[in-house]
């Protein structure tokens, strides 16, 4: 175990970040988690090596700038990606199914934005330079 490293429980659905360790435990902070009983930011001096092994967080896992998208059952990003879809589509997409829980209607301003966009660069005959 290295200290600032992360270490998933091998029966819990918990995530820690190692600060010091011992023989056989190490001290650790709880960065991700799906258990009540260790909440994030839950601090333990007693958590055992043998419980644990090194994780490594995913793009897809660790989202970064919010958590407007962790209730998704399918990430945008993902789907946009499986599905091939083009820039102005998936940014269309992303404001539409985050702006409940991040920045309302400023999102679906943006949405309208990149629709809008779509329409002069796939169905108006007039090319604007």
């Amino acid at each position: 175990m290295e200290i600032g490293k992360l270490y998933k429980s091998k029966f819990d659905e918990i995530i820690v970040e190692c600060t010091d360790v011992k023989s056989f435990s190490f001290s650790g902070k709880v960065v991700k988690s799906n258990n009540s009983n260790n909440p994030i930011g839950y601090f333990s001096v007693g958590w055992y090596k043998d419980s644990f092994e090194e994780y490594t967080l995913s793009p897809t896992s660790d989202q970064v700038g919010g958590n407007h998208y962790k209730d998704c059952k399918i990430q945008p990003t993902e789907f946009i990606h499986a599905n091939n879809i083009p820039f102005i589509e998936g940014n269309i997409i992303k404001y539409v199914i985050r702006h409940r829980n991040k920045n309302g209607i400023e999102d679906l301003k943006k949405a309208k934005h990149y629709i809008d966009l779509l329409i002069q660069f796939e169905y108006e005959t007039t090319k604007v330079i």
